[in-house]
């Protein structure tokens, strides 16, 4: 899988621009080949197991809740000194195997690839760009219904994922909100397949839940330009 130019993401950029950004999610079915050459369940088993990880780089969430980084890290003690927070590969896995879903905060500063569209949406958008990746075990949710801060381009790799997605707000917050499950059908229903890419504006209320297998799927995310540059 390569991704060179902002319309391998977005398909037709004259009708995402037009259509969609800012204005209503857009999913691509099968928009890329061999997903799984960008980044897999076991490249991740391996910088989890062969690097020092810190709890802000690796979140456990299970049903909307985030979990204590006590609950999976341990300290560690370098000569005379002793540090708090390391990520503790066997207590990941733990919670990983009771439903809890692995959210890798940064992942651009330890992969390559992520590193490379990082940048690529980075100066395509004017602004920064981060890379998140999230495991969720099948049939688990992580997150409930939210919406968040930033324009999402999710990028599914490995198993399905249901995403139901309700329609952008006319008026929209900034922070991450949980939102009450009692809200009217969702705009869009659709299972996330390896290859499939899905854009969705921010503060767009949405969830997701892994299928029967194990699901990987890396979410960039770009904070709305609010202000007009010129002054205007």
């Amino acid at each position: 899988m390569e991704i060179t130019s902002f319309s391998d993401i977005v398909g037709d950029e004259d009708v995402f621009w037009a259509q969609h950004f800012d204005r209503r999610p857009l999913h691509r079915r099968k928009a890329i080949s061999n997903p799984d050459d960008f980044l897999s369940i076991q490249d991740l088993d391996e910088v989890l197991r062969h690097e020092r990880l810190r709890s802000a780089q690796l979140l456990m969430v299970r049903d909307g809740e985030v979990y204590p980084p006590h609950a999976y890290t341990e300290r560690i003690r370098l000569a005379e000194w002793e540090f708090d927070s390391y990520v503790d590969p066997e207590g990941v896995y733990r919670l990983f195997n009771a439903g809890a879903s692995m959210v890798w905060a940064g992942i651009q500063n330890l992969h390559p690839k992520a590193h490379v569209l990082s940048r690529l949406l980075a100066q395509e958008l004017n602004t920064r760009c981060d890379v998140m990746a999230f495991v969720t075990p099948g049939s688990w949710q992580g997150l409930g219904i939210h919406d968040d801060p930033s324009d999402t381009y999710v990028i599914q790799l490995s198993g399905i994922k249901r995403w139901r997605i309700w329609a952008t707000p006319v008026s929209r917050n900034l922070g991450h909100y949980r939102l009450s499950s009692d809200m009217d059908e969702p705009q869009m229903d659709v299972s996330m397949e390896p290859g499939d890419i899905l854009y969705v504006p921010y503060g767009t209320p949405h969830a997701m839940i892994a299928e029967e297998d194990t699901s990987l799927h890396i979410t960039a995310t770009a904070p709305p330009i609010l202000l007009d540059a010129s002054g205007d």
